[in-house]
Formats: C-alpha cells, structure tokens, sequence
C-alpha cells in the first residue's frame, strides 16, 4: 500500500478544540485578524482539510525525503536567498531527521519565498543575521525579535539559519522527548495539548504549506513508502491520519 497510516486518538473533541483556541491568548487568528470559531472549527477538523494537497498537513515529517538535489534548486531558482540553498536543506534533513519538503515549504511561507527582511539579511550589533523559519519572531516585533534570535543562534548565513533553524524545531517539536509533534497539523493546533506549545497562530499556517509541499513533491517526483518501509528507511514519505472515532460519551479524536 502507498503511503503508511498511523491512527492516534486524543481526549478532545474537536468542538472542544476549537474553543480552547478561540479561547486561547493570543486566540487564533485569519488574515491578520482574530478568528471567529467557526473559522477555527474548519480548521482544527480533520475531515474538512485531508483530500488533495491538504493531506499533507498529516505528514510524518520525522524523515529525510530523498529529494534530489536538482529538483530542490529548480524549485528554489529566483527564490531570493533560498535560491541556492539545495546542500543546506538537504544537510539539515540528514543531520536532523526533518523532512525537506517541509522545511522548504516552511522557509517559503515565513520569508515570501526568500525575500523577506529576516530572509534578506538583518544587522546586529555589526553582524548580519538570517532566520528562515519565523523562529522567535513574533507578532508586533516580528524583525527585532526574530534578528535578535538569529543573532543568539549565530545564524550568521543563509545556510547557517537553514540548517540551525531546523535543529530548533527538531529539537523543540517534531522529535522532541517531552512535545512531538511531528506532522504540521501537530504543530498547528497540538492535538494532545490543544492551546498550548503552538508553533503559529495562523489558522491556514498548515494547510498553505500543505500546498508548497505537493507543488514540490510534483517537481522531485517523490513517490509514497510503505509504513514497514519507512521503519527501516529515511527516505518516502509516511502520514499521520486523524480519526474522527466517537465513543462514550463523545469522544473525537485527531493525530
């Protein structure tokens, strides 16, 4: 079969879900405002966002891809300072167990496709710093805090940032210990801890990767693994499927 399938159940609803994040400080947002809970609701349920491209947003992203490095740079040409960066995200998903399609998806959406002010370069104390993930850059001091965490990390380059951004958020989700949330949807709405430990606020920060990644996976030609393939290979690509099962009293539960 194309494409292993891991079903894990959680003890929220998804109306309860929804709440929470509506409820959340800061609350979910949408186009750059607060979202209402029905924005959220369609969000945060897994039925409505798993067909086409959105299915990607259930990807096991704790495994390197096999993307050749060719098919990286036809993608990245004209990218402003991604373009180029083929050996950095390669290197980062080897070193760091992440999967490249996503960390290239995630560097575009956070820097406008390379040509961002944190994507472009940005000086301090003398030294120009880089951060390609959106990392500590948050809203309302995107820049200052954002350039203040590069500078901190001595991501000093492009490829530095590429490649240490990805040791932070392997580290700090997709395979850490304490919170792994290794699929964007995880990372998104964190279904084991609805609320908290959220990457983005965004309530489409998924769902638009999910689109970058299958433009790319188109280009690399990158076919699924099986499930028992990908326990014994890094290469493929694996998913993480939610499961809407309802028990006593009424229990949904997503991956």
């Amino acid at each position: 079969a194309d494409g292993g399938i891991t079903y894990t159940k959680y003890d929220f609803t998804v109306d309860d879900m929804a709440r929470i994040q509506t409820e959340a400080r800061p609350p979910a947002t949408f186009n750059g405002v607060v979202a209402s809970k029905e924005t959220v609701l369609g969000y945060v349920d897994p039925n409505e966002y798993c067909a086409g491209a959105y299915k990607y947003q259930f990807m096991d992203l704790a495994h390197y891809n096999g993307l050749s490095r060719e098919s990286i740079e036809q993608f990245l040409s004209g990218k402003g300072t991604l373009s180029g960066q083929a050996d950095a995200f390669i290197e980062a998903a080897r070193e760091y167990n992440v999967s490249e399609l996503y960390l290239i998806a995630h560097a575009c959406l956070e820097t406008g496709y390379g040509r961002s002010q944190l994507a472009s370069g940005v000086d301090v104390n003398g030294v120009t710093v880089y951060n390609m993930y959106g990392i500590a850059a948050y809203d309302g001091s995107v820049v200052y805090s954002g350039s203040r965490k590069a500078y901190a990390e001595g991501w000093t380059s492009p490829a530095a940032a590429i490649k240490g951004g990805a040791k932070w958020i392997s580290e700090n989700y997709i395979n850490s210990a304490e919170n792994r949330q290794n699929t964007l949807y995880k990372m998104r709405w964190n279904p084991a801890n609805p609320g908290v430990h959220l990457y983005a606020g965004d309530c489409a920060w998924a769902t638009t990767q999910s689109v970058i990644m299958e433009r790319l996976i188109k280009i690399g030609q990158v076919k699924a693994k099986s499930s028992s393939e990908i326990k014994h290979s890094r290469i493929g690509i694996g998913f993480e499927k939610l499961d809407r099962e309802l028990h006593d009293p009424e229990m949904a539960y997503d991956k």
